[in-house]
This record gives structure tokens, C-alpha cells and sequence, in this order.
């Protein structure tokens, strides 16, 4: 990871950085953001016992639980990260009188953060000889689920918190029941909380840690390759996206601008078999406003279509940069598509940040009930959603922490329109966004958000520009 300066905004190094500023304009970054943070952060955490003790007996096959408070405090301004472990990563409960008498831990259910789900537990139907925990009381946890109880896997992260913390608090509650196949007795198991100050500089984006994108808060990350910054956070459908568009390029001057994008920072690869690339050269060939085209028929379609010449994007100020096909898909081509199966086709390569990757899309009502952005739709979605209902709840800009009826920020999609081979149009009225997923030779699939229409997934001209969201791969 790169090194970053950081400056702690005293007043008169503000004074002086303006003044700096003014006078070489040429060093003023873009995307300049005002990261200031306490020196030399602090953090104490406070927990009453290190030792989850049940007491449990076969008799009568009821509950032993035991709650634990953790309290956390920190000056630094980007808050902090509670982790639990336990002593040499060991997960059983041990019966104290005799060491080979041990509880496993609950086979994997939801919320769990290994991604498998299996089965709910709750106390109505938890499973005899295991122990687990569930969430209590807690301040921005990575999981909200405060029902079901969760196997112990050692280094989880319990809770990140964004902001200065005085005094959180989160309670936690571990559980067992046994049957006559385990004595009774006292089980215990030592684990330890650890609470660390959450870096001072937003992490890249490249191989993000996934404990950082939570579903309460969002938060700052930066790509690498120009090093501007967006808000990511876990949305409901459980998937971590961007809430930004994205504006790689942006800054690139028109026609002549390059930016050499590599495997190391980008989701391509040399070894892809479908678009197998260790670079791809980003180049802004938009002059006028319209997106470069050429015409082109093929025997398996039945019209004329534009395609693309090269590689093109252009931006905006208000809705970030549009990027057609060929360019957000890191240079595939329709000509290079005629020995596979074009229909509902998901590329493997695009220009999102390495570790992330473009939505799919797709004909949702055939074979794509699994695309990416149909997820999405579905996660706010209530039965009986108008088209305008369901656009309020997807339009809502979740970085100003407005929440929608459900309790949790909405993914912001904002009204981008799009940009076209003769100009852009329907800014403010539509949101057509790009999806990696081919309908045919000329055509592309995208989300489309029409406050009058229930028609969520849409197609176009794949030489057309759309905005672009990136998802995190885990």
C-alpha cells in the first residue's frame, strides 16, 4: 500500500496551505478532502471478564448463557475495530474437571461471517452440544442479525465504529445446551477482545478488507490508480457496492488523455480466458460530446448496430463519468465474441478496481434470477411497489445517512441519464447504470430506475455510455 501524508488542520497551516495553493494551483489535487485526525490516537477497551464460564446439565436441556459488556473508547476521529479471538484460536468449550469433555461450536448459521448459510439457531431450536453467541446491545456491528446465534470463529470482527468513541458498548451473549451425551458441569473457554484504531488514512480499494464495508455506516475508501476517493457500504442485499459513481479518468484530457490500467490494480488478468489482458490503456477519445461509433452489421443479428472505435468515457461533474461497453468492460469486443454464446453472458473483466468487479445484469425473468442488480431490486422491493416507490427507495443518497422505512441508507443510484453517439439526454429524469453482462453482439444489458415503469432491467446500443458501480468480490 502506498504511503499517504496526512495534515492536521491547525489554523494557521490552513492559512498557509491556501496561500500555497493559490500560488501553485498545479499541485492542488481534485479530490483534496480534509482528513484530519488526533496525533498519536488513544484506545482503551474495558471488559469485566475474559472467561466465558456456562454452568450446564443434561437434566433439563435449557439454556445456559452468560452476557459479556465490552466497552470502547477512542480520540481517534475514524474510530476503531473490535475484534474477538481466544486463547491459541481454539473454538470448544471445556468441561473444567475433565479436558477431554469439550462442546464444538455451532455448525455455521446465518449472519455467519464465513458467507455459508446453513441454519438459523435460536433458543426454540438450538442444536444440543454446541455453543455459539448472539448479538446483543452493540454500536455498528458488522452483523446486524440479532436473533439467531453464530458459531465462534476465532479473529472475528465484531464491530467497527467510524467515528470518535466514548464509552461504546457492546454486549454479547454466549450460549450452550447439552444432553445426556455430555456431563454436567462448569465449561469455559478464554477469549480475547481486541481494540484498534482504524487507520487514519480511507484504505485503498484494491484487495479491501471486507470487515471494513458494514451495513450502518459508509465509508471512505480510495482507488489507487488516481487516487480518488468514494463511500462503499454493505446494502441489503448483502453485497458491498460502491455509492459513488465512478470517476476513473475524470481527469484525463480529452483525445489525447491515457491511463495505463494494470492486473495489479485492476479486475483483469492475463490469464482470463474469455478477455485475457495484464493491462489496458484507458483513453479519453470524447471531444465533442458524443461517444465515438462505427457501424457495423453481423449475420447473427438482424440490423445495423454501433459498436465502438476505441476505448471512451465521458464526465460530468454532477454524475461522474459514462463508459460504454467496450471501456467498462476493460476492451471486450464483439468481434472477439463470435466463437461463444453471446447471449447472457457475464464478462470476467472490467475497469473497477482489482478485488471489485461490475454488476451483472440480464433478462431476469429467464436465466439471469441471480444477476447482481436484480438482487438489489429485490432487497427493496416490497409487494405492491410502484415503480415510483421503488425508485425513491433506490435513489435515496445514502452518504448523508437518510435512511429509508426499513432502518438501513438506501444505495443512492442517482438520475445519471446517459450518454449517447450523439450527445447525452434524460439527465435528472432516468438512471440507466452498466451491468458486464452481453444480451447479443450489439447489445448490452443495464439497471434502468424510471419512476414510472416496473421494467428495472433494460438493454442498449453497448456503444452507449453508462454511469458505473463497482461491487467488492468476496
Amino acid at each position: 500500500m502506498k504511503y499517504r501524508k496526512k495534515i492536521v488542520f491547525l489554523n494557521i497551516i490552513g492559512l498557509l496551505a491556501c496561500f500555497f495553493v493559490s500560488l501553485f494551483p498545479a499541485i492542488a489535487h481534485a479530490e483534496s478532502l480534509d482528513y484530519s485526525v488526533t496525533i498519536d490516537p488513544s484506545i482503551n477497551i474495558t471488559i469485566p471478564t475474559n472467561v466465558v464460564a456456562l454452568e450446564l446439565n443434561p437434566l433439563n436441556k435449557t439454556f445456559s448463557y452468560q452476557d459479556l459488556g465490552i466497552s470502547v473508547s477512542t480520540n481517534n476521529s475514524l474510530g476503531y475495530k473490535l475484534t474477538m479471538d481466544s486463547t491459541n484460536h481454539t473454538t470448544n468449550l471445556v468441561n473444567i474437571l475433565d479436558s477431554t469433555k469439550t462442546i464444538p461450536t455451532l455448525p455455521i448459521a446465518i449472519g455467519s461471517t464465513s458467507g455459508t448459510s446453513i441454519t438459523s439457531y435460536t433458543e426454540s431450536n438450538f442444536k444440543d452440544n454446541a455453543w455459539g453467541y448472539k448479538i446483543g446491545t452493540i454500536t455498528n456491528p458488522v452483523s446486524s442479525d440479532t436473533n439467531n446465534y453464530l458459531p465462534f470463529i476465532p479473529g472475528t470482527t465484531i464491530a467497527i465504529n467510524h467515528a470518535l468513541a466514548d464509552n461504546d458498548t457492546t454486549t454479547l451473549r454466549f450460549a450452550s445446551k447439552i444432553n445426556y451425551e455430555q456431563p454436567a458441569g462448569l465449561y469455559t473457554i478464554n477469549l480475547n477482545f481486541n481494540a484498534t484504531v482504524n487507520p487514519t488514512n480511507p484504505p485503498y480499494m484494491q484487495n479491501l478488507d471486507p470487515s471494513l464495508c458494514v451495513a450502518n455506516h459508509s465509508t471512505l475508501v480510495v482507488d489507487s490508480r488516481d487516487e480518488r476517493s468514494y463511500y462503499i457500504r454493505r446494502l441489503k442485499d448483502g453485497k458491498c457496492w460502491m455509492v459513488q459513481n465512478l470517476r476513473l479518468g475524470q481527469d484525463l484530457t480529452p483525445v489525447t488523455g491515457a491511463l495505463v490500467l494494470t492486473e495489479q490494480d485492476t479486475d483483469i488478468s492475463s490469464t482470463d480466458t474469455y478477455n485475457p489482458r495484464s493491462q489496458f490503456v484507458l483513453t479519453n477519445q470524447v471531444a465533442d460530446g458524443k461517444m465515438p461509433a462505427k457501424n457495423v452489421y453481423d449475420q447473427s443479428v438482424s440490423a445495423n448496430g454501433y459498436i465502438w472505435d476505441d476505448s471512451a468515457f465521458y464526465c460530468t461533474n454532477d454524475y461522474g463519468c459514462y463508459y460504454n461497453f467496450y471501456t467498462a468492460t476493460a476492451g471486450v469486443t464483439a468481434e472477439g465474441e463470435r466463437a461463444v454464446i453471446t447471449q447472457n453472458t457475464d464478462v470476467s473483466t472490467t475497469i473497477c478496481p482489482k478485488g471489485w468487479t461490475m454488476p451483472t445484469g440480464g433478462n431476469v425473468i429467464e436465466n439471469h434470477l441471480t444477476a447482481d442488480y436484480y438482487e438489489l431490486i429485490k432487497a427493496y422491493k416490497s409487494s405492491g411497489d410502484s415503480g415510483a416507490t421503488l425508485s425513491r427507495a433506490l435513489l435515496v443518497d445514502p452518504i448523508i445517512n437518510t435512511e429509508n422505512t426499513n432502518g438501513e441508507s438506501a444505495p443512492g443510484f442517482v438520475l445519471a441519464g446517459g450518454y449517447y453517439v450523439g450527445g447525452g439526454n434524460l439527465f435528472g429524469e432516468r438512471a440507466y447504470y452498466q451491468s458486464r453482462t452481453i444480451r447479443s453482439l450489439i447489445y448490452g444489458y443495464d439497471l434502468l430506475i424510471n419512476t414510472s415503469s416496473q421494467s428495472w432491467t433494460d438493454f442498449t446500443n453497448r456503444v452507449n455510455g453508462r454511469p458505473v458501480r463497482c461491487l467488492l468480490q468476496e
